[in-house]
């Protein structure tokens, strides 16, 4: 079964930084065989057929193999497919790379409120989709979250969640 491995904080600023080359050996040599990447931000598209809970577990062992600090945020393909279909965007007018979603590792029904310069489309227990508003020389700032659901949650923008989404059923 085909897979996409969100990968929270990877290759973003200074921090974090690994070659995605290094990456796929990890990855490798965790367990994980015919993986590949799509841009250097951490997206990792890979077979499995082992129940997510062990792929996770083989993704932490590569992560401390390279000393990153990281979370894997795991979807199949056809949860993917779901999320690109859902037409929240459908008829904005900002940019699609302000237009993000949220993919959170663990279901969440907690209090959510919009972050600074961003309001929040659709929440789903594993997803929020949310638009930021430009500001200049600022990063988006995503929605308000329990810092414990934080460091389980990755975000990508719609352009990067739909690529991902036609990746997975195109292999």
């Amino acid at each position: 079964m085909r897979n996409v491995a969100l990968l929270r904080g990877i290759n973003v600023g200074t921090s974090n930084r690994v070659k995605m080359v290094d990456l796929l050996t990890a990855l490798e040599s965790n367990g994980i065989e015919t993986a590949a990447t799509y841009l250097q931000s951490g997206n990792v598209l890979f077979d499995c057929e082992k129940p997510h809970a062990q792929a996770e577990q083989a993704f932490d062992r590569a992560f401390a193999d390279l000393r990153l600090k990281s979370t894997a945020i795991l979807r199949t393909a056809d949860q993917m497919t779901k999320v690109a279909s859902m037409r929240v965007f459908e008829g904005r007018k900002e940019p699609e790379k302000t237009q993000f979603v949220t993919f959170l590792k663990d279901p969440f029904n907690g209090e959510l409120q919009s972050g600074e310069a961003s309001e929040i489309l659709l929440r789903t227990p594993t997803e929020i989709y949310w638009v930021a508003t430009p500001r200049e020389g600022k990063a988006p700032t995503g929605p308000k979250l329990p810092k414990e659901v934080i460091a389980r949650s990755t975000n990508r923008n719609w352009i990067v969640t739909r690529a991902l989404a036609d990746l997975l059923r195109r292999s």
